[in-house]
């Protein structure tokens, strides 16, 4: 390992040296942890079958951690700073490799080349992925709190239990990308970023920011949205059953902030959009069976048919939708030819929830 240590001063020391070391580093990574490799070296015979006497060969998958010198060269590219003179930027080329539980804190892997790289549980605290190829990286239970991953390319990536709070995704493609089994996502800047397809079950995306990002198709059932930022976010077709979209149990907190959101045919059956911002919020053939709206505001919603005629509620909400509702309590500015009906033919919804009602109190309790 000391001649990796000492490829790393002669970079420092030398501009005209440093890209040539930093290829003859990844070089090395790609040659001596490549992920094909390490996958046919963990396949191995256990046992044979006497009896019948026939061999018989058993596939059992380990864990298995890189070794010292991979580590090492990682660090060296972990603490890197591309010098000003050291010409044109060269993409580091570690596609396909297997970095499994690597450390990786703060690295610098701007514009990187990581197709197909094995990450799983691997610390990426605070790196700079933007830009980056990730198409098909393998990011289970890796660590990428606060990770800049603008702009990077992250098609068909496996991100199932992976810890995002606090990154950078403003941008960022995800389509189809799987997010399942707790991922936590917590903080995170989505901006823009397109998520059409992906999976983001019981993912906790609690106080993200989600402006203009596309979930169209992309399922977020039981998913924890509290807090979110959903301003002019895309919806349609998405499947938000379960999903929770009210405030976060703290006085101070609004709720989630769902603001000219297109929920075009959602599935949102048992949503809980308690106390939520729906402003110019599109709900049009959107499922609601269960969904609890809870003191919310529809003051969008109303328009005067005798003044517009063939004008309709600018949330595009029916009562036959409204009838199928956990809850309407507390709601207010709900277009009066939607709420007359309803409360004629279904008066409960308008009461207060039992739910509801032991919240208020331990809220007042706690006080």
């Amino acid at each position: 390992m000391g001649g990796i240590y000492a490829l790393e001063r002669i970079s420092m020391e030398s501009d005209k040296d440093y890209w040539p070391i930093m290829e003859i580093l990844t070089v090395y990574v790609r040659k001596n942890s490549s992920a094909e490799i390490v996958e046919s070296k963990r396949i191995t015979p256990l046992a044979m079958d006497i009896q019948a006497n026939e061999s018989t060969t058993r596939k059992v998958s380990e864990v298995r951690k890189v070794s010292l010198d991979i580590q090492a060269v990682l660090t060296v590219i972990r603490r890197r700073n591309d010098p000003i003179n050291a010409g044109k930027p060269i993409r580091l080329n570690l596609r396909k490799t297997y970095l499994r539980e690597t450390d990786l804190y703060e690295a610098n892997l701007k514009g990187a080349d990581l197709e197909g790289v094995d990450l799983t549980g691997a610390n990426l605290e605070g790196a700079d992925l933007e830009g980056a190829h990730l198409e098909g990286a393998d990011f289970e239970g890796a660590h990428l709190e606060g990770a800049n991953l603008q702009g990077a390319n992250l098609r068909g990536a496996n991100f199932t239990g992976a810890h995002l709070e606090g990154a950078n995704l403003k941008g960022v493609d995800f389509t189809e990308i799987d997010f399942t089994d707790y991922t936590i996502i917590k903080e995170a800047n989505f901006e823009g970023a397109h998520l059409e397809g992906a999976n983001l079950t019981e993912a906790c995306l609690c106080e993200a920011n989600l402006t203009k990002a596309h979930f169209e198709g992309a399922n977020l059932q039981g998913a924890n949205l509290r807090g979110a930022n959903f301003t002019g976010a895309y919806l349609c077709e998405a499947n938000l059953r379960g999903a929770y979209l009210d405030r976060v149990p703290d006085l101070f907190l609004e709720g989630a902030n769902l603001k000219g959101v297109h929920l075009k045919g959602a599935n949102l059956k048992g949503a809980y959009f308690e106390g939520a911002n729906i402003k110019e919020a599109n709900f049009e053939g959107a499922h609601l069976e269960g969904a609890d709206f809870t003191e919310v505001d529809f003051v969008e919603d109303y328009t005067d048919s005798s003044l517009f005629p063939g004008v309709h509620n600018k949330h595009n909400l029916t009562t036959d939708q409204l009838s199928k509702v956990k809850s309407l309590y507390g709601a207010t500015n709900l277009n009066p030819e939607l709420e007359t009906p309803l409360r004629e033919k279904h008066p409960e919804i308008f009461k207060e929830t039992t739910e509801h009602k032991s919240y208020r109190e331990n809220v007042l309790q706690s006080r």
